[in-house]
């Protein structure tokens, strides 16, 4: 299932404006589907309690109501990167990386990967400023 499929049909029901009516069975595997995207690509984080999960996409719906999830994005480190980026004047992945796993709480499995996608959204985003990867993983404020 690719992204632009997924994005297309959760807005469709989103929405309710689809031609076709999607049956109930549909609209679960889409969804589904959509969760398991984001779980393998890190960006929904399942924390690991005391005992181990075999099965992370399966297992923690069925086991416990209290399973905690996390959804990395740049809702939730925007502020953290922005007090480094203004602080140091530059970004490096592997470092904010290291203190986002030392949160703790879930945190520790977050993947480098996805810090460092957050980041060059987050910093793209910023007025007025240019930002550069000079060398991998690390991010450089230009001056203007």
């Amino acid at each position: 299932m690719e992204v632009e499929h997924l994005h297309y049909a959760a807005s469709c029901v989103a929405r309710r404006n689809s031609n076709q009516i999607a049956s109930e069975r549909e609209v679960a595997n889409t969804l589904l589907g959509a969760l398991n995207l984001l779980l393998s690509d890190g960006n929904i984080i399942i924390p690991h309690s005391k005992h181990e999960i075999s099965d992370i996409a399966i297992q923690p719906f069925v086991t416990s109501t209290q399973e905690s999830f996390i959804v990395v994005g740049k809702w939730n480190l925007s502020s953290t990167i922005k007090a480094v980026a203004k602080r140091d004047g530059k970004v490096v992945v592997r470092d904010l990386w290291k203190r986002v796993c030392d949160w703790g709480n879930g945190w520790e499995g977050t993947t480098k990967g996805v810090v460092g996608v957050v980041i060059e959204e987050v910093l793209s985003g910023i007025e007025g400023q240019e930002w550069i990867e000079g060398k991998s993983g690390v991010w450089t404020r230009l001056d203007v």
